[in-house]
């Protein structure tokens, strides 16, 4: 495997360990979550993660590791 491909593999796990965080922690703050599993997620330049659901709703989300992480 080149040096590359092995960035780019890191770069992915890195990226859905980002989604499970956020995903996760978007559900302590709502009572009724209704939107479903995560279904997409990408690196947008104004956040850390952005997290597509399966309701079709999506998030930018940013300051996961802070007691009240935002999202909009």
């Amino acid at each position: 495997m080149t040096k590359i491909k092995k960035e780019v593999m890191e770069q992915k796990k890195d990226l859905e360990k980002l989604c499970k965080t956020a995903y996760k922690r978007h559900k302590l703050f709502v009572d009724d979550w209704k939107e479903g599993e995560p279904v997409k997620f990408w690196k947008s330049d104004d956040c850390e993660i952005c997290v597509q659901y399966e309701s079709g709703n999506w998030w930018h989300y940013k300051d996961l590791e802070l007691p009240f992480p935002t999202w909009w």
